[in-house]
């Protein structure tokens, strides 16, 4: 038992360095199984000071700590990394594991290192969906003198909404304990009877409990804002289309704000549409679409990022982003332009994909079965084999079947016996769980006669089902080829039920191959977002960077061209530094049909303006009736007293006689009072 001055030294305190230090050595367990062995309640376990075996599953003690702005830091000592030299067994790896609450997510970060030194050291940093476990990232593992370190990009630790850590959040209830392995799949272990496997295991404090974590310093550029996508990045064959990203922008604080969106640097020939300002209430988010048109691009293996940004209106300092684009597969995805799957295998595995030759692919090696079942007759044995294939690398894309052709194509399998097999050939698409989503095709298709040490042909002519005529991409999905084999063959007089069986046949892989009746998956964008996107286009009637001299006014106009078959209400405001300078006429413009309005930005600088000093503002102009459907122009108007500038209130007369013939109603407003708000507006002297 721990005493109470032990279990004292387990207490967190807020703050940015957190640990539990001190915890004892020699209070871990050992194990050997009684049961299944990679059940911990099969185990018997006993006190590991009594052997002082695997002394690096001994914790010590373990913390959490903000290296820097950006990071947080996982640490845990052990009693020692060295085996005590008289174990039962070499263990494959040992594991730390800091388990936590994140904004009522379940997550971890598992330290896993190697004794032997023969795998790689690793973090990982995982989500538990359903009580399941799923590894997010990877991580480099440090080793400390004391123990093991590994440093995690807050950026990378997000909860339900995607929302990266920030200051004031907590990692709550978290728990630390080790535990050690024989191996990561198979125990060398099964074959012994009885087993005797073994591991160790052991708790920070009762039981692992190290306490919350509050998160001290914010990350870089992070304030109220965060921007998030459900699906950031898109798969390619290279073929020319638009995509429509989804992004969410939210607001942490209880206050609204405006948000303008910008791009990082893209190719040029790129084109992207979005949103130029976005409103998010207080405590909410908004999503808003971001359209990426690109051309036909063959560069399988490469890939493109556009960062998006937000950049709040009342807090500048405060900034969000969210990278988007498009990988172009290393190995093409299934398509109208790679419409073959070639069968390979290696080292037990089996796989397809659209490669001829796969350099990871053995030529020699056979398909085996994934699961079989016989049954001995007096003088006949059945048998029932099945065979399993998955696209490697995994779907990264949506699957467009042409239903009026067929999947068609030859699998081949090599026998050890005379029999007349039949075999079922069926194609599905199945989720991450390997349940299937939809059967693409099935056939049952008789087999010919076969001997011992021949090969059988499987010709394949499967009608495509219509529920997969398309099969929009899911994270997760894939496709499965499954065969199965059923045939009888004579029982031996002599043979023995536990021996002298032939081998079971293997599908050989060269000759395997099937033709997808596909055609380019194309992504379908929400015809109205995308024409909310691209409604609008602005042309500069003058130049749009002036100089002005103090208490002169500078004009600029410019002509918006409305694409749509419908009249628009478009509101205009101006965004920016010194917009206190100007007034836009009208503040809202009625836009006809497939028809074009003017609009007016006046700015008069200041008397008391001082050199270089500028109004460099956004033009925003918005539709009343969709919130995504936006035009803008950026507008500088700079002071200068070392030139005499004619004033422009001419020019911005005969601009002013086209802006006014296409003014609406300002909401909320009536007429007169909208008159008088533009005409205080071209009076104004203040300097913001």
């Amino acid at each position: 038992m721990r005493s109470a001055a032990v279990l004292a030294l387990l207490v967190l305190l807020p703050g940015a360095a957190q640990g539990a230090w001190g915890d004892p050595v020699g209070d871990y367990e050992v194990g050997v199984t009684v049961g299944a062995q990679w059940d911990e309640s099969s185990y018997k376990w006993t006190n590991g000071s009594q052997t002082h075996w695997y002394p690096f599953a001994d914790i010590v003690g373990a913390g959490v700590s903000e290296p820097s702005d950006d990071s947080l830091a996982f640490e845990v000592g052990v009693a020692d990394k060295k085996y005590a030299g008289n174990e039962p067994h070499k263990v494959v790896f040992a594991a730390y594991d800091f388990s936590f609450l994140y904004h009522g997510t379940n997550k971890s970060v598992v330290l896993v290192w190697h004794p032997d030194g023969g795998r790689p050291n690793r973090a990982e940093l995982r989500t538990f969906d359903a009580g399941r476990p799923r590894a997010d990232e990877t991580f480099p593992l440090e080793e400390t003198p004391q123990g093991f370190r590994a440093v995690i990009p807050k950026e990378r630790l997000r909860d339900r909404d995607l929302i990266p850590v920030r200051a004031g959040d907590t990692l709550e209830q978290v728990r630390v304990r080790s535990s050690t392995g024989m191996t990561y799949y198979v125990s060398p272990c099964t074959a012994r009877d009885p087993p005797d496997c073994w591991r160790a295991r052991d708790f920070l404090g009762p039981p692992g409990f190290l306490g919350s974590y509050d998160v001290v310093r914010a990350p870089r550029g992070v304030g109220h804002l965060a921007l998030t996508s459900p699906a950031p990045f898109r798969s390619s064959n290279g073929l020319a289309t638009t995509y429509l990203f989804e992004l969410v922008a939210h607001n942490l604080a209880s206050e609204s704000d405006t948000a303008l969106v910008g791009l990082g640097p893209f190719p040029s020939e790129w084109r992207i549409n979005t949103p130029t300002v976005v409103e998010v209430p207080g405590d909410s988010k908004v999503t808003f679409p971001v359209a990426v048109t690109v051309p036909f691009t063959h560069l399988h293996g490469n890939e493109t990022y556009v960062n998006v940004t937000l950049t709040s209106q009342r807090e500048p300092d405060a900034r969000a982003a969210q990278a988007i684009g498009v990988v172009w597969t290393k190995v093409p995805q299934p398509s109208g332009h790679h419409a073959y799957l070639h069968a390979h295998a290696a080292n037990g595995d089996a796989w397809v994909n659209t490669l001829e030759d796969d350099a990871e692919a053995d030529a020699k090696a056979t398909i085996r079965t994934r699961s079989y079942s016989v049954r001995y007759g007096f003088d006949r044995v059945d048998y029932v084999l099945r065979y399993g294939m998955l696209l490697q690398p995994a779907l990264q894309s949506g699957l467009d079947f042409d239903l009026t052709r067929k999947v068609e194509g030859r699998i081949v399998a090599k026998f050890d016996h005379e029999t007349t097999p039949t075999g079922t050939f069926t194609l599905s698409v199945i989720d991450a769980d390997y349940k299937p989503l939809v059967v693409v095709a099935t056939q049952k298709i008789n087999g010919p006669k076969v001997g011992k040490g021949t090969e059988a042909a499987f010709d394949v002519a499967a009608a495509v089902d219509p529920k997969a005529d398309r099969v929009p991409f899911e994270e997760g999905n894939n496709l499965l080829i499954e065969f199965e084999l059923v045939y009888s063959r004579v029982r031996e007089p002599t043979e023995n039920v536990q021996g002298n069986e032939p081998a079971l046949p293997v599908l050989v892989p060269e000759p395997s191959t099937l033709q997808l009746p596909l055609v380019e998956f194309l992504e379908v964008p929400d015809e109205a977002l995308l024409s909310s996107l691209t409604r609008f286009s602005l042309v500069a009637k003058t130049a749009t960077y002036k100089m002005v001299n103090p208490g002169d006014l500078a004009a600029f106009g410019v002509e918006v061209q409305n694409a749509a078959s419908a009249d628009e209400s478009v509101d205009w405001r101006l965004i920016g530094a010194n917009t206190d300078w100007a007034a836009v006429e009208p503040r809202a413009t009625r836009l006809p049909a497939e028809g074009r309005a003017t609009v007016l930005v006046t700015v008069r600088a200041p008397e008391d303006a001082e050199e270089g000093e500028a109004a460099e503002m956004l033009l925003v102009g918005q539709s009343r009736d969709d919130k995504n459907a936006q035009v803008f122009v950026r507008i500088v108007a700079q002071v200068t007293r070392a030139e005499d500038l004619e004033s422009e209130e001419g020019l911005a007369n005969r601009l002013r006689g086209d802006a006014n013939a296409s003014r609406a109603g300002v909401p909320g407003l009536p007429a007169a009072a909208a008159l008088l708000v533009l005409a205080g507006g071209v009076a104004r002297r203040r300097r913001r």
